[in-house]
């Protein structure tokens, strides 16, 4: 496989000069990551007891403290003292305030608000249940416009898994958290099949000719492989971009607060934070780098081709390429969905409801409309070109089951991304 360096080479120099700009391209985030509350919400099974704030820190230490920003900037949001002290009082609102919602029940820990009319189904997880680690049980949960349907994987685990979506077969694929992608049947929640990859994170899709595309941020990497495990492209960033330590990537931002990416995002772990790859038609890959603010097009030898985001993206998610050759972005930092045409002009941008700063999705469905999710808000919903909300839901916890996610320190279920289908493949699994 070819590699060429990206600061020798002068064929892809553009994209060293872009590594000059990403660092100018930071807002600033507040200085002091969020201190660990002293109200600790409730336990899901309320006899339990609370542990005390110690304990409590030990199960947020891993996503917390100053090396970290994800969680930076969430207190500034209005409210969230009152959050803590009784979740049940907190709420975001809902974009469509007049029409009535429909309450469809999931399991005994959660329910959804469900307004206006739902085509399809949606498929999203629930990724932790529980305030201790020995409860947490992720689930896969499809959502219909009259009916939730649960599915919990068959091996029990209690780890975390995020990137879950439907197969033609009807299955789910679904990444769980260091561990690997999975293929459960739906209902039964049995394995079918199993690639271990204990860097995969964010995301994994099952492409066309059967062969997995994996994003695994926790090594900074990206790859199309077999089940077999044979590796058919793979992208390393530590190949590719200027070497990391504590003495590069360091700059004054916007905002005039000095920076370095090095201590602020776990001395030197996962600097790029791969958070998406996609395959596109013409069998070059679209990759996505958070950390960057970067969103880069190669092709199957490596060589750059397209590049887009410093100045503009903010913490950015899910950047998709459309069949009319434009390019989706979920611009999480910056609160909003923006599509870009190849000379990289803005020519849609939407920001109704959206106020997480941490994960999201948007995906176009065939009718041109948009589907987006909110993690913070724990919902999600589609809207039309003009901005005009078709569906909305909104996922809640039930009384007792409110727990705390230790990503943000917030209590209830997030929704990390939600994926609209448009066949019900799944009830043949009910008949």
């Amino acid at each position: 496989m070819k590699r060429t360096a990206i600061y020798t080479s002068s064929a892809i120099g553009l994209l060293g000069v872009i590594m000059i700009l990403v660092g100018t391209a930071y807002f600033a985030f507040r200085e002091e990551a969020t201190a660990v509350p002293t109200a600790i919400p409730a336990t899901v099974t309320p006899e339990r007891p609370v542990p005390d704030p110690e304990e409590w820190k030990w199960y947020t230490s891993q996503t917390t403290g100053t090396a970290h920003t994800d969680t930076q900037g969430l207190g500034d949001i209005a409210g969230l003292e009152g959050y803590w002290n009784d979740p049940t009082v907190f709420d975001f609102g809902t974009l469509m305030p007049d029409t009535e919602p429909r309450i469809i029940d999931g399991d005994e820990s959660f329910f959804v608000e469900l307004r206006g009319e739902l085509d399809g189904s949606i498929v999203f997880n629930l990724r932790h249940t529980g305030m201790f680690p020995e409860d947490w049980l992720p689930r896969v949960v499809e959502l219909y416009d009259d009916r939730a349907v649960v599915t919990i994987p068959e091996d029990q685990s209690t780890i975390a898994i995020t990137d879950t979506r439907k197969l033609d077969s009807g299955n789910y694929l679904f990444v769980r958290f260091g561990t690997g992608v999975y293929e459960i049947e739906p209902i039964t929640g049995k394995i079918v099949r199993f690639f271990e990859d204990n860097g995969v994170v964010h995301n994994a899709e099952l492409l066309d000719n059967g062969n997995l595309l994996i994003a695994a941020y926790a090594k900074d990497r990206a790859y199309e492989t077999t089940w077999e495990g044979e590796i058919i492209w793979e992208w390393d960033s530590s190949d590719y971009i200027k070497p990391y330590n504590s003495s590069t990537y360091q700059f004054w931002d916007r905002a005039s607060h000095y920076r370095n990416m090095y201590f602020e995002y776990r001395q030197g772990k996962t600097w790029t934070h791969i958070n998406h790859v996609q395959k596109l038609n013409n069998g070059n890959y679209l990759l996505s780098f958070k950390n960057m603010d970067l969103v880069v097009e190669v092709d199957s030898n490596n060589n750059i081709l397209w590049t887009f985001g410093p100045l503009i993206l903010r913490k950015q998610h899910l950047p998709t390429r459309l069949d009319n050759g434009n390019t989706l972005i979920h611009d999480t930092g910056n609160n909003r969905v923006i599509e870009i045409d190849p000379d990289q002009r803005i020519i849609w941008e939407y920001k109704e409801g959206m106020v997480s700063p941490v994960a999201g999705l948007a995906q176009r469905k065939p009718n041109g409309n948009t589907v987006i999710n909110d993690w913070f808000r724990s919902a999600a919903w589609e809207v039309t070109p003009d901005g005009k909300v078709v569906w909305e839901m909104i996922l809640k916890a039930k009384s007792g089951a409110t727990i705390a996610v230790p990503k943000t320190k917030l209590p209830g279920f997030r929704l990390y991304r939600t994926w609209w289908y448009t066949d019900n493949t799944v009830w043949t699994y009910l008949e």
